[in-house]
């Protein structure tokens, strides 16, 4: 299994201080965005969002928890199977799943963006949202200047896309899994 590498620096952060007056913050956010995984055939729209993962699905967040550095922050949309796609990655590491509604499906990605531009983070937030939502805010970050090598184009279920924030800016998308 390959392990995704996070960077690590330090800077200090006015926001946020320890007792010296400096807090130890990596000067580049660092956001993965978790496509849930395999989840089967859709139902009707009320029951939609209580849809669990298939046994295909489960098998693909355990591969997630392997492949992933461990995170300060796993968020997910409120969507079951966006829950039980970062479930193993936040047992490994003794965190609790956050649920957020702007990463739920149909959200506007922008709306998206300004609560990840929100977010004060020490290290590696973890974000696991829907298919609707991903391309459109990839889309959007490329288009107003962020870095994509291009060596991998995945919107597929499970697929993991890197985003790295400075200064209130995604400077670089990248996907470092492919998925499914």
């Amino acid at each position: 299994m390959r392990r995704i590498a996070s960077p690590v620096t330090r800077s200090a952060s006015r926001s946020q201080k320890e007792p010296n007056g400096w807090l130890l913050r990596s000067p580049a956010v660092i956001v993965y965005l978790v496509r849930h995984a395999d989840a089967g055939g859709r139902r009707p729209r009320d029951f939609d969002s209580k849809r669990p993962l298939s046994d295909r699905g489960a098998e693909r967040a355990r591969t997630i928890a392997d492949e992933l550095p461990a995170p300060t922050r796993v968020v997910s949309s409120p969507a079951l199977r966006c829950r039980q796609t970062v479930e193993p990655l936040a047992d490994r590491h003794g965190l609790v799943v956050e649920d957020v509604d702007e990463l739920f499906e149909g959200s506007d990605p922008l709306d998206t963006l300004a609560w990840l531009l929100g977010q004060e983070t020490v290290g590696p937030l973890v974000c696991s949202s829907h298919g609707d939502l991903i391309p459109e805010l990839i889309d959007h970050v490329i288009h107003h200047g962020a870095l994509n090598d291009g060596a991998r184009t995945s919107f597929a279920k499970g697929s993991v896309w890197e985003l790295t924030f400075e200064a209130d800016t995604c400077t670089r998308a990248r996907c470092v899994s492919s998925g499914t």
